[in-house]
């Protein structure tokens, strides 16, 4: 029999299991969904169809079918997107203060997510039946192959993947396939796509080749890839409106420009850009303050690529505690802070709230922040500051933060900023190189390099496909390189610090002063005795003047721009440069008996020098 004493405790333990899951419970939102999707509630019963505006709880079952898809938007305005072909079971969605729990067990199939920055102690995972995926901040996706064996690719952030003993950890550019049951880290130059995950996978599937072949393929894979989204991004552009510093509302209008005919995405979410403007207004649950970034991907046919990221800050309208005695400013973040993604820099701080008439600012760049009081009510500063090449504030290298009070007067705090400008995400834009001169008589080629203000570039020149020496640049401008002797091919590749790249190409000649003679063969007069011709036959006969252009460079006959053989009363023999197969010349030159010939040689160079020789033929 229980005691009274023990009955109050079990319904006191009760009552608390249940305040606490009643707390903690959440659930997740279906953003779009595309073909046919069903759920399974927790688990049991019928498949029924999944709809936009549907709640995806905890224990829920989705299964999307062929070219289905269905996005789930979580409470802190994170999105995943359950692919087409897959099975995904919600472990967990739960909320404590600002915390997330979520975590999805992917029975098949695969997840592309887009998380937002976690508050500590929150958790975001992806099991696949045997490998745990631990996400931290990131844009990319994971799953199971068509082997059945673990997946991830990330373009942003950060994961852990663990097998059994075994984890590994991944960022930005960087994807896990499984080799031999290893999970083997593939570098890559730009996030994968599904479609070049698996290509990347059909690899790992070959346990003939070792570790260290798959890892040779994988980047030959990948040069091709580069190579072709270069391209593609090329004829790509899309230009999207700057989001506010700080919002009041648990969601934002994103709108863009985007080139017509490709397809745009943002938290998983695609559009065509049939009229060229897009439109997405992600939201989240009013109780999940701070930083909220958002990564556009573009699509044309099978290939996705990241074509921008943009970043807000999100704060309710709760009021603010009043704190006792003065805090001073003062910042948290260490000097300097690295910068090496465009919109997940953020500075932290302390400062005093309790004037509710008090300002707090962040300068960079020049551009002043909205007062920060409201978006902070504990005195805890937390600001996201967006750096990148395109929003041309990526050279300044000094932020300031300054709090007034006319209680408290002014309080200001600088931070030095270390930004990586070799970052992929932050320099974005690649240089534009150009030829703006060349000059075949002095020797030299002028290019002019734009759009590297605060960036370095490395010129490289190919002289008919052997290249040169590497050339650095600092900054935008016009550059002269000499040419080579002779005619030749000229390639150039401008790079920048993250490896964007421009080429230029073009035939050119180089043709200096030269110092060549011209030497015709034999003395400079001759003298003929020759018969008198049959009657009714002609006075003319012929006879070969042999001649030579020596002293040019390596004796290249390409220096040599045309060849005029004259003569009074006879039309000039001209040679063009297909005349050309050397620098020694034989003609034929008619001759008239009993007079006088002279035959006048000149040549042409390409550098401006002609010459001249004559010869004399004296007919008796």
């Amino acid at each position: 029999m229980c005691s009274r004493y023990s009955r109050v405790i079990a319904i006191f333990l009760a009552l608390l299991v249940a305040n606490s899951f009643a707390a903690k419970s959440a659930s997740g939102k279906v953003r779009s969904r595309i073909g046919e999707v069903t759920i399974q509630k927790e688990g049991k019963g019928d498949w029924k169809d999944l709809n936009v505006g549907n709640k995806v709880n905890q224990s829920d079952l989705i299964r999307t079918l062929l070219e289905s898809q269905a996005i789930i938007a979580l409470p802190d305005g994170s999105n995943f997107s359950i692919e087409e072909n897959s099975l995904v079971s919600m472990t967990e969605v739960m909320t404590d203060d600002g915390k997330n729990y979520i975590t999805a067990e992917i029975k098949s199939g695969k997840i592309k997510f887009d998380v937002q920055k976690q508050n500590g102690g929150s958790h975001f995972k992806f099991k696949t039946g045997t490998a745990t995926a631990a996400i931290r901040g990131t844009y990319g996706l994971t799953g199971l192959s068509e082997r059945q064996t673990p997946i991830a690719a990330l373009i942003f952030g950060k994961m852990d993947m663990f097998m059994g003993t075994q984890a590994v950890s991944i960022h930005e550019n960087q994807a896990i396939v499984t080799h031999r049951d290893k999970l083997v880290v593939i570098d890559l130059s730009a996030g994968a796509d599904a479609d070049f995950l698996d290509k990347i996978d059909s690899l790992a599937g070959d346990s003939t080749i070792t570790e260290e072949e798959l890892l040779k393929k994988a980047g030959e894979l990948d040069k091709l890839r580069t190579e072709a989204l270069k391209k593609l991004k090329d004829g790509v552009r899309c230009e999207f409106e700057a989001l506010p510093d700080t919002i009041r509302e648990n969601s934002v209008k994103i709108q863009g420009q985007c080139t017509q005919g490709i397809k745009v995405g943002i938290g998983g979410e695609m559009q065509n850009s049939d009229e060229g403007s897009v439109t997405f207004t992600p939201e989240w649950s009013p109780k999940q303050q701070g930083p909220k970034k958002f990564t556009v991907t573009c699509q044309v046919g099978k290939t996705s690529f990241d074509c921008g990221n943009l970043a807000t800050y999100y704060v309710s309208s709760a009021p603010r505690d009043s704190v006792a005695g003065h805090e001073p400013l003062t910042l948290i973040t260490s000097s300097p802070l690295t910068v090496s993604d465009p919109s997940a820099t953020i500075i932290e701080g302390r400062f005093d709230p309790s004037d509710p008439n008090a300002t707090l600012t962040v300068t960079h760049d020049g551009k002043v922040s909205d007062n920060l009081l409201l978006r902070n009510p504990d005195g805890h500063l937390r600001y996201n500051l967006s750096i990148k090449d395109s929003w041309k504030n990526w050279n300044s290298e000094l932020v300031e933060v300054e709090y007034n009070s006319e209680k408290y007067g002014t309080e200001k705090a600088t931070l030095k900023l270390a930004i990586k400008k070799n970052s992929k995400t932050i320099n974005t834009i690649s240089p534009t190189i150009g030829i703006t001169r060349t000059d075949s008589l002095k020797c030299f080629i002028k290019l002019n390099i734009k759009d590297t203000e605060g960036d370095q570039v490395i010129l490289t020149p190919y002289v008919d496909g052997v290249k040169g020496i590497d050339q650095i640049y600092g900054n935008s401008g016009e550059y002269t390189l000499k040419t080579t002797k002779g005619i030749h091919n000229y390639n150039f590749t401008a790079e920048d610090l993250a490896g964007n790249t421009s080429k230029v190409s073009k035939t050119l000649g180089c043709f200096p002063k030269t110092n060549a003679t011209l030497d015709v063969e034999g003395p400079k007069k001759i003298r003929l005795r020759v018969p008198r011709p049959p009657q009714n036959h002609t006075n003319r006969f012929y006879q070969m003047i042999r001649f030579k252009v020596n002293g040019l460079p390596e004796n290249n006959p390409q220096f040599i721009k045309r060849i005029v053989i004259s003569q009074s009363g006879e039309k000039d023999d001209v040679l063009t440069e297909t005349d050309f197969h050397g620098t020694a010349f034989d003609r034929q030159v008619g001759i008239i008996r009993g007079k006088t010939t002279e035959i006048k040689i000149k040549v042409f160079l390409k550098s401006g020098e002609t010459l001249n020789a004559t010869k004399i033929y004296e007919v008796r």
